[in-house]
């Protein structure tokens, strides 16, 4: 993605190196399942919900795999390679036989706590507006509830050109809570649609506010007509391991690793990029790389 982009630090926006890579799903995010559906040295076992045993054989594949409904056994396999956190946990019965302590500790405490998301289709595009994405801290307090927003249209695959722009708008974790604990209807279909306008109304006139701030001087204009306003909730979208409400990074590594047993984990809660389908690709990538180093150097 090769777009212009910024951090609000200190209430100051802070353009961001252009060389620094950015990476999204093409020609959208299924983009990459899909590629995983049909790549030709990938078999697809569906409605498996494989269950892992750790069982070190003369095979010299400690990794033994059967169905969840039915027990059927599906093989021995060299590495075990777990890209979702919640199969540590106690809950689950993917990982219960595979004796993988260490990756457990790690991944019980880390909690997920849900955003506001509001996509948003303009006549034409905002012009004056210099970047394509901007990553907002909303304890600075100058940009209201925002936590990131990206202008879709300038995505790989997603130009358009009926001459529309589109836009991504995401809270902070902490006015995603407070919109949520405000709706006291219990019924769970009106709720989600009061949190979905809520949403929508909090983050436009927010968004509508930041692009006055964020345009310059010389190029900024009326905001274009908006075509289309949808909020939405995200239920569990940010990785959180304290009540402080700090992201869980393992000290930055990318990926866990555990060589003895085989076994690597990847996936968004892991990285600098908590959170982000980026970060999932950039971890994955990373787990990838310890097995092909580890094949390499048997």
């Amino acid at each position: 993605w090769k777009g212009r982009f910024a951090e609000c630090r200190g209430g100051e926006i802070v353009p961001e190196d252009p060389d620094k890579r950015h990476y999204v799903g093409f020609p959208a995010m299924n983009g990459i399942c899909a590629h995983l559906l049909e790549h030709d040295n990938i078999d697809v076992v569906l409605r498996t919900r494989a269950c892992a045993r750790y069982e070190p054989s003369e095979s010299g594949r400690p990794w033994a795999l059967t169905a969840h409904g039915d027990g059927r056994y599906l093989g021995e396999f060299d590495w075990l390679i777990s890209g979702d956190r919640l199969s540590g946990t106690n809950n689950r019965a993917d990982l219960r036989d595979a004796n993988l302590l260490d990756f457990k500790a790690k991944v019980e405490p880390i909690a997920s706590v849900p955003i506001l998301v509001l996509m948003v289709a303009f006549e034409k595009p905002i012009k004056g507006l210099p970047y394509d994405g901007v990553k907002f801290d909303e304890k600075d307090g100058e940009f209201g509830a925002l936590g990131w927003i990206a202008r879709d249209t300038s995505k790989p695959g997603r130009n358009r050109d009926d001459g529309k722009e589109c836009w991504v708008i995401q809270s902070g974790a902490k006015a995603a809570h407070d919109v949520i604990a405000s709706i006291e209807e219990e019924d769970f279909e009106t709720r989600r649609e009061l949190v979905r306008e809520k949403a929508k109304e909090l983050l436009m006139n927010d968004f509508l506010s930041a692009i006055r701030k964020l345009a310059n001087d010389d190029e900024a204009e009326s905001t274009p007509q908006i075509l289309s306003a949808v909020g939405h909730r995200w239920s569990a979208a940010f990785p959180l391991v304290s009540p402080s409400g700090d992201t869980y990074s393992n000290q930055g590594k990318d990926c866990l690793v555990d060589r003895d047993k085989n076994f690597v984990a990847c996936g968004d809660y892991l990285g600098k990029l908590t959170g982000r389908i980026e970060g999932a690709y950039l971890s994955g990538r990373a787990a990838a790389s310890v097995i092909i180093n580890a094949i390499r150097n048997q």
